[in-house]
């Protein structure tokens, strides 16, 4: 037990992840995934890359119905979301999550290079293309933290 604080260090095995017990049963060290939902193969790795360099583990689906299987599936920590999106748009998109109970929680950044895209009450930021993925990073690590 580490001094004063309450939390538990478990010993390390070879090939498992080290995690860090506070309170009763929860993880702090494990990795962060983020799913980007970007229909441009370009700019869907450049966000990767980015978000890769930085520690996080990315999922990235190319178009709308993709993202709603991914983010049922596999609940990521956050959705970073572009509102141009065959075959259903990223607003659509973004009222599933915000409807469906297991979801609702899941925060989402959107990307988008459209100047009136505003989703009602939803997004946590909105973020323009072509965006400086330094700053997508930041507003990624400022969400969840």
């Amino acid at each position: 037990m580490s001094a004063g604080n309450g939390s538990i260090e478990g010993p390390r095995r070879q090939n498992q992840p080290h995690l860090r017990w506070n309170g009763c049963c929860k993880a702090l060290d494990r990795r962060r995934r983020i799913l980007v939902v970007e229909d441009d193969d370009v700019l869907a790795n450049i966000y990767r890359s980015a978000l890769r360099g930085a520690g996080f583990e990315v999922d990235i689906a190319g178009d709308g119905l993709a993202a709603l299987d991914d983010i049922d599936t596999d609940h990521p920590d956050l959705v970073v979301l572009d509102m141009h999106l065959p075959p259903i748009g990223g607003e659509r998109v973004l009222r599933e999550v915000a409807s469906t109970p297991d979801t609702r929680d899941i925060p989402v950044i959107i990307v988008t290079g459209a100047e009136d895209a505003a989703p009602a009450g939803r997004a946590f930021a909105i973020l323009r293309k072509p965006c400086d993925p330094g700053d997508l990073v930041a507003l990624v690590n400022q969400t969840l933290n």
